[in-house]
């Protein structure tokens, strides 16, 4: 009768590979969006950057303006990570997964600018994430006074197998 008992179906129930769901595959991009919402704050405030060569402007953090927005909402950023994004073959060989924050300034222009990887998993991801991050189309600027600012932002990128 051990055959047929209910331990011997949960076991082979936590032995199947269950994320080949695609309800579970698409449930990846709300993680990754919370993610932005979570670590988009940066804790520096009134930094002073580069903005064009030979010309330094204030950075504000993204908690003392309105936030800058990516054009056509997080829906679409999530979209865009999602086309851009190429797994590099060596950390997929590994089997590696995890997160790399990017940090990077939306400029008045809405030009993102000075991306940098603030914390790494492993470095051909880290890479790909900072290239994806360094491409993005222009964001709407964020605003301080109803006047557009430069404002600095953290965005995790996820790579998960």
């Amino acid at each position: 009768n051990f055959a047929k008992c209910d331990i011997l179906t949960r076991i082979k129930q936590l032995n199947s590979k269950q994320m080949n769901s695609p309800i579970l595959k698409m449930l990846i991009v709300p993680f990754i969006l919370l993610n932005f919402i979570v670590f988009s704050c940066d804790s520096s405030t009134g930094e002073i950057v580069e903005i064009n060569p030979g010309q330094s402007e204030k950075v504000y953090s993204s908690d003392e303006v309105n936030m800058p927005k990516y054009d056509g909402g997080m829906q679409e950023l999530a979209k865009y990570f999602q086309s851009e994004l190429k797994y590099p073959k060596s950390a997929y060989r590994e089997k590696k997964e995890g997160k790399a924050l990017i940090s990077f300034v939306v400029t008045k222009d809405g030009k993102v600018i000075n991306a940098k990887i603030e914390k790494g998993f492993h470095p051909e991801c880290d890479k790909e994430a900072l290239r994806v991050v360094s491409e993005m189309m222009d964001w709407i600027p964020g605003t301080k006074d109803e006047e557009k600012v430069n404002v600095k932002l953290t965005l995790p990128v996820v790579f998960k197998i």
